[in-house]
Order: structure tokens, then sequence, then C-alpha cells
């Protein structure tokens, strides 16, 4: 049931706009209703189907959401870290050329990382597999490659290669596309944004979506309930931002991008993750270059920014991602310029984040890295 679950679901043809909801099969959503069938269901399609049932319509999330993090839950997933540099000030620096595994149950495992070594990357994964995506070489050589790991086989291959190179923009996936917006393209900021359809078929290429409100850099991304979000970065003059804006992959063509609710404290070079409903946007730089310890919290219910526990140590181009419901923020610059090999986690039971014992700490320094987390 599961993969033609999944590919009655998710959009095979080339053109992104397309909408998942006219994408079901007739009648879908009223059989998940029925009382007490969700959940049988859900947990037969399996995450990678399921979650593209729940992203179709609001119907359905409402219906699957909480019983797809139990079943997410109960799920082995592995956290990877793809790129970066361990070395201290402007540069250039060398391009890391190992990727790290985190699992909470056995630690850190070091494998080999793209084929080609990138820094100032983005990363999403879905489906058991995790993308690597654009980055530079040296100062300022935008690239445009993609590759993608397979998690089972950890080997990587390569995958068509972005529209336009770009490094310091930011990536997330929903309901099986990988979207990457923003970033720089070695002279200018972009505002271009570009979708991978994944499901099924992968596409001979990245198709254009609308682009951002504004060109923006060294931003950040994640995914909720079907939306993309686009948070913080710099502008044009390398001001740190606090606009916000997500788009809507359950929308229809004429879909656009949606302003919301700025950050309370504008910032850059900060990482984000979804947890529990919510966004945390979690360190960067507020002013200059000194690495801020600041976390904020975006209630969607509620549509707005409130400040949460602060990290324990500032950072600032890290990388976060989230592993069986827990948020992990890794590696990044610290005090003085510093790279880190520090990891923490937010204990949502104590409201406080916690640094990770010795063992489990990076095993190198890192920063200017990618991360993002999938199911086996």
């Amino acid at each position: 049931m599961t993969a033609p679950l999944a590919e009655a679901v998710l959009c095979e043809e080339p053109s992104v706009h397309c909408s998942l909801r006219e994408a079901l099969p007739p009648g879908l959503e009223e059989v998940l209703a029925l009382p007490g069938l969700a959940a049988p269901l859900l947990c037969l399609a399996a995450p990678r189907a399921a979650r593209s049932v729940t992203a179709a319509s609001p119907t359905l999330r409402s219906i699957g959401g909480p019983l797809l993090l139990e079943i997410q839950s109960q799920i082995p997933q592995q956290l990877c870290v793809i790129g970066g540099h361990g070395s201290r000030g402007q540069g250039p620096h060398e391009a890391l050329k190992n990727a790290l595994l985190f699992d909470p149950s056995t630690g850190w495992q070091s494998i080999d990382g793209p084929q080609l070594p990138r820094i100032d990357c983005a990363a999403a994964a879905t489906n058991g597999f995790v993308f690597a995506i654009g980055g530079r070489r040296g100062v300022n050589e935008a690239i445009g490659s993609v590759e993608r790991l397979d998690l089972a086989s950890q080997k990587w291959q390569d995958m068509p290669s972005l529209r336009v190179p770009r490094y310091q923009c930011s990536a997330t996936c929903v309901a099986g596309n990988v979207c990457v917006a923003g970033g720089v393209d070695g002279v200018e900021l972009l505002k271009s944004v570009e979708c991978l359809v994944t499901g099924g078929k992968i596409t001979s290429q990245w198709e254009e979506l609308p682009c951002l409100g504004v060109p923006r850099g060294n931003c950040a991304a994640c995914s909720l309930e079907g939306f993309v979000y686009v948070i913080g970065g710099v502008d044009e003059g390398y001001r740190s931002l606090g606009r916000s804006e997500r788009f809507s992959f359950t929308a229809q063509k004429e879909a656009s991008w949606e302003s919301i609710p700025p950050l309370n404290r504008a910032r850059s070079g900060c990482a984000a993750a979804a947890a529990a409903g919510s966004i945390f946007v979690i360190g960067g730089v507020i002013d200059g270059w000194s690495p801020v310890a600041e976390v904020e919290r975006f209630d969607v219910a509620a549509k707005c920014w409130q400040s949460t526990a602060h990290l324990g140590s500032p950072r600032r181009d890290c990388a976060a991602a989230r592993v069986a419901g827990e948020i992990y923020v890794l590696g990044g610059i610290s005090h003085a310029g510093r790279c880190t090999n520090m990891v923490e986690r937010f204990d949502a039971e104590a409201g406080c984040w916690k640094k990770l014992a010795d063992d489990s700490l990076l095993p190198g320094l890192r920063c200017c890295c990618a991360a993002s987390s999938t199911w086996l």
C-alpha cells in the first residue's frame, strides 16, 4: 500500500505548482475521516506516504497530524551533517570532505561526504535520502551541484543541478518536494526559489517557484504543516533581517509568499527547526559579527514570535535539525570567531537547552555546515 499511496498523493508532473489536494484520489479525504480508520491507514502507509497525505489538505492535517507524530516517534531516524569547515577567520578555508551521521542511541559515525566538498551549502532530507545543495568553493565561488545520500547504502548520487548556483541559501523539504531559497550567487543576493519534486519520479530539472519578497542570504528555512518558512538573513546592505515569510504547497497555482510577523530581533547566520507545532530560530548574529545565544519560537496558531530559553553558548553559522521530536543544534562559530564541536539538545520538559556529553559532541570542529534528518 505504501508506494501506490505515496505516488497517488505526490505530484509527479514537472510543474511543482500543481495542488496536492488535486492529486488526491477521489474520496480519500472522506475515507480517512471515518471514525477509527485514520490510524490504521496512516500506520500501514508508513511515514513517507502518511506525511504526504496529511500535507494534502487542512482537513487531513487535523485528522492525521497527531497520529503521524506518534508514528514518527516510533521509527528510527538519523541526522546527517554535511559540508562546512573547521578553521578560524575569514578564509579561504578547505571544505571538510566527510559527512557525519548521528543516531541518539549509538552516537556519531563518519562517512564519505559529497563527491564535491562544499562550504555554506544547504541540506534537506526526505524518504531516507539527504540532499547536499549548492555551497561554495574558496571565498565566493558559488556552485550549483546537488548530490543525494542514500542512508541505507551510504552512497552519494549526482542529482540535477540548480538553475542558479548559490551558497548561504536555505533549504527544506515538504511533501516530497525539496525547496531551496535565497542565497548568494557569488556577486549578488538572490530572491529566487527553486524546487525539485522527488515523489515517485524525480523531475529532470529544478523548477522555479515564486520569488521571495526580498533578496536574502545567510537565512534559515524549515517546513511545517505544508508550508515552507524562510526566516532572517541579510539584505543587500548586509544588515540583518527580521522579515519572515512562508509559502503554501497546498495552495493553487497563483500562490505567492505570504509575510508573517517579523522576528523580535533581526538576525542572520541562524538555524531553524520545527517541533511540537512551532518553529524555533536559533542563534545567529544580531549586529556585526558577534554570535548570540538567543532563541525565538513562532507559535503558528497565535502567529507571533516569543522569546524562549537561550542556548548554553552563543553561536552563528550553525546547523539544526529535529530527531525523534527533539531539536539538536550542531557546531557553528562561537566566541572570537572560533569553530566549535558543541552539540545542544532542547529538553522540552525542562524548557532548556542541554549540552550533550563529551562522547556525543561532533567528532571535530565544524561550522558553515548544514544538517537534516529523515527516517531510515
